[in-house]
């Protein structure tokens, strides 16, 4: 994951309380070696909840028409986002596991949805000003001391009123993703 995302660096973006780094554009799935089990009762945890929630809106104001607009979100769940609430059952991070890092530690389980849903309006504000298109690939990252980061799909669903799906990929707490150098950033609260 970590040569993938060096690879798609494509640009980053500043702005006041969220995080966002488009990184580019990914087709794929991953997974990892995480308890069937756990990971099964997490997926109806977060699936749940996520029902709960969809879908929600961000407004922004756009200055060209100068007018209030909303966009609306929803959200994708994907196998390996699920697995890696539960990244240190891995075995590979864990204690002489090649991805091992003693800062790392497993994220609430709904940490990332709720970081997407309390910034609704600042992720309406970042498309709707260009920063984020159709089909990107964003790092997402709190920026309340956490840690936490996770990597999102947005696809737009092509209907009116604007809509985007967000397609919930990875996510890592108490580190950083790799190859940021050049990276700006859109900060989350």
């Amino acid at each position: 994951m970590q040569m993938l995302i060096k690879q798609i660096l494509r640009e980053f973006v500043d702005k006041k309380n969220v995080k966002f780094l488009v990184i580019g554009k990914f087709v794929g799935n991953l997974n990892e070696d995480i308890d069937r089990k756990k990971k099964g009762e997490a997926w109806y945890q977060i699936r749940d909840y996520v029902s709960s929630l969809s879908p929600f809106v961000g407004k922004y104001f756009d200055k060209k028409q100068n007018k209030e607009k909303e966009i609306s979100f929803s959200l994708k769940l994907t196998d390996h986002f699920v697995e890696r609430t539960y990244r240190l059952d891995d075995p590979g991070y864990q204690i002489n596991g090649k991805f091992y890092d003693s800062q790392i530690v497993n994220p609430d389980i709904f940490e990332g949805v709720d970081l997407l849903s309390r910034n609704s309006d600042e992720l309406a504000r970042s498309i709707g000003s260009g920063y984020i298109k159709d089909n990107d690939v964003v790092e997402v990252s709190s920026i309340d001391g956490s840690k936490y980061h996770m990597i999102v799909k947005f696809d737009e669903l092509y209907t009116s009123p604007v809509h985007y799906e967000l397609i919930l990929m990875t996510q890592i707490k108490g580190t950083n993703f790799y190859g940021k150098k050049y990276q700006k950033r859109l900060r989350l609260k």
